[in-house]
C-alpha cells in the first residue's frame, strides 16, 4: 500500500515542469552583390569539446564557401 500513496503522490505534484519552447529562425538572402557570414558554434558538456562553422552565401543563397573547426577542450 505504501508504494501505491507514494506513486500517488509523486504523481500528482504540484511542481509544474516547463515544456521545451521552439524559436523560428529563418534565413535571410543578402542584396544584390553582396554576400553574407553566417557562423554557429556548439559545446559539449562543461568543460568539454567545442566546434565552430562559418558559411558564406551569395545574394541567391548559394555556397561561396564554408569552415568548420574544432577550437579545444574547453
Amino acid at each position: 500500500m505504501s508504494t501505491a500513496a507514494e506513486f500517488f503522490a509523486i504523481s500528482h505534484s504540484s511542481r509544474i515542469i516547463p515544456l521545451p519552447s521552439f524559436i523560428g529562425v529563418s534565413w535571410s538572402k543578402p542584396r544584390q552583390g553582396w554576400y553574407k557570414l553566417n557562423t554557429n558554434g556548439s559545446s559539449i558538456d562543461n568543460p568539454g569539446k567545442a566546434r565552430a562553422g562559418a558559411i558564406i552565401r551569395n545574394h541567391d543563397g548559394e555556397w561561396v564557401v564554408g569552415s568548420y573547426r574544432h577550437i579545444m577542450d574547453i
